[in-house]
């Protein structure tokens, strides 16, 4: 079969030092069947998949936008930024990783162009070539008084632009097609893929708390609905004894005054966890819970299932594609089935019953292969061309 070349840019590699974009884009550039050539052109990178996954060798990170001025944000600060980036001595990371893949695009050494996030500086130099672009969720055109900047602006401008457009669930593909206005015939949904994982490492993973507990991954922004999950839990956490473990950033000096102020101090505690220990906090959990209102996709649903960890869920949003009835659900806004009392029912499933949960979860995570979305991916890069 004749070689695609199929050249990915810089963006979500430089906005990340890890998380789910970059890492979905080095598994999908990893996994691609022999006839697709990927090149992602880079100089400059703090991501930690580039060197693990031996993809590519960069630089670290000397200046970014974001970096700029220690992070302060302030009005003008990116007329500043960019005036100061016309100064031949002034370092601008960005510049130096754009260039890098306009310097392959003006020499068209690439037969579809994949960017990896929203930044659409490409478009005067892309020719006739055709263009792949991918659309994960779109939490700030569902969401926007959670956000002091919405991306829905630009991911028009990257959807009307484009060839064709990569949904990560029927869900996101349905809001593309919704917001964005876009016909149903551009777009193609490619799951994310199960992680990899040790299974003898699972097997050893030692206890890292003694207690028993609910599990809470990520962050906790007001769509995630973590006062939610607080409101809810309470009155079990308090009458069991029961804890729930939050991963992701330390609180914030609103959440631990939610926290104090509901009697939780002892029963709410968060942690950072390596990649290994995250896995021995989804294998000893009681459950994981996830009561977001709104995601693309849901990767750790499919980390839960992998550890045997029984999985709650919020009826919304992509849940149901992605877990179907491995989890157990509950509804946020319905008249019946609320966290609170899915929570009271779960306690009082037997062994046998949480088990069953458990098997439900390792076959369903069975249908999300990163080797499979790549050859899924790869077809579509053939039939564009």
């Amino acid at each position: 079969m004749e070689t695609i070349r199929v050249l990915y840019d810089y963006q979500a590699f430089e906005l990340q030092t890890h998380g789910g974009i970059s890492r979905s884009f080095v598994e999908l550039i990893t996994h691609m069947p022999n006839y697709i050539e990927a090149s992602l052109k880079i100089k400059e990178s703090n991501n930690i998949y580039l060197s693990e996954y031996g993809l590519v060798s960069v630089s670290p990170l000397y200046r970014t936008y974001n970096s700029f001025l220690n992070g302060i944000s302030f009005k003008g600060k990116g007329r500043l930024f960019n005036a100061l980036s016309l100064i031949p001595f002034f370092h601008n990371s960005t510049k130096i990783n754009q260039n890098v893949v306009l310097d392959s695009l003006k020499n068209d050494k690439f037969d579809v162009f994949h960017p990896t996030f929203l930044d659409s500086y490409f478009l005067p130099y892309i020719k006739k070539k055709p263009v792949v672009v991918t659309i994960h969720d779109l939490i700030t055109a569902k969401y926007p008084q959670y956000f002091k900047h919405t991306q829905t602006k630009a991911q028009k401008i990257q959807a009307d632009a484009a060839t064709h457009i990569i949904a990560v669930s029927e869900n996101t593909k349905k809001d593309i097609i919704e917001i964005l206005d876009v016909s149903p015939s551009k777009v193609s949904v490619v799951h994310h893929g199960a992680p990899n994982i040790d299974w003898k490492m699972l097997e050893l993973l030692p206890r890292i708390f003694s207690f028993d507990y609910f599990l809470y991954v990520g962050n906790r922004m007001i769509y995630k609905n973590f006062f939610y999950l607080l409101d809810q839990s309470c009155e079990i956490l308090k009458e069991t004894g029961f804890k729930i473990v939050c991963t992701g950033y330390p609180f914030s000096c609103v959440e631990k005054e939610k926290i104090k102020s509901m009697g939780l101090e002892q029963s709410v505690i968060h942690c950072f966890v390596s990649s290994e220990e995250l896995y021995s906090l989804y294998k000893y959990a009681k459950a994981f819970v996830y009561p977001s209102c709104y995601e693309g996709f849901g990767i750790p649903i499919l980390e839960s299932f992998l550890c045997k960890c029984p999985v709650i869920l919020n009826n919304a949003s992509c849940f149901p594609e992605i877990a179907g009835d491995a989890a157990i659900y509950f509804n946020e806004n319905g008249p019946y089935a609320s966290l609170r009392e899915v929570l009271k029912q779960f306690m009082e499933l037997s062994p046998l019953e949480v088990d069953e949960y458990k098997q439900k979860g390792l076959e369903r995570v069975k249908l999300f292969s990163w080797e499979e979305s790549a050859k899924k991916m790869a077809s579509i890069y053939k039939n564009i061309l």
